[in-house]
């Protein structure tokens, strides 16, 4: 279960890019800093929703032992949806959180041409938000 909720909240927060079919020169490519920082941006998110997920997990665990047993107590249902619910919007948090550390962090190593390039791209009608993988998409990163 935890898998399928970190997979939903990466696809929630890690947007896909269009496609523009440019046919311009190909930008600067990305130095190593560039790329370590990267990489680390996306690590980081991993290491430090895993606990957080792997609780909410366990509280839903909880949640569906007692809709199994003879007798549900519906005040046990209660304090469990609240703690999932508290849980998640931890998780959520965390994401925007380390989503916009993350930004930062690669931002600090982009030239002045890569920033304007970046620019550029997002002011192009119908471009989708992701800097992270718009750096990746444009510079050709290959940071796996």
């Amino acid at each position: 279960m935890y898998r399928f909720l970190v997979l939903a909240l990466a696809v929630s927060c890690y947007p896909a890019v269009s496609q523009t079919g440019d046919k311009t020169p190909a930008p600067p490519s990305l130095t190593d800093a560039q790329k370590k920082a990267i990489e680390a941006a996306h690590k980081l998110s991993e290491s430090q929703l895993l606990p957080i997920v792997l609780r909410l997990a366990l509280v839903m665990k909880e949640y569906d032992r007692n809709a199994l047993s003879d007798t549900p107590d519906p005040e046990v249902d209660r304090q469990l949806e609240q703690e999932a619910a508290q849980t998640l919007t931890q998780v959520i948090v965390q994401v925007v959180h380390q989503r916009a550390q993350a930004i930062h962090e690669v931002v600090k190593t982009l030239s002045p041409e890569q920033k304007k390039l970046l620019l550029e791209e997002l002011d192009k009608p119908g471009s989708k938000p992701g800097l992270i993988e718009l750096v990746e998409k444009m510079f050709a990163a290959k940071t796996d």
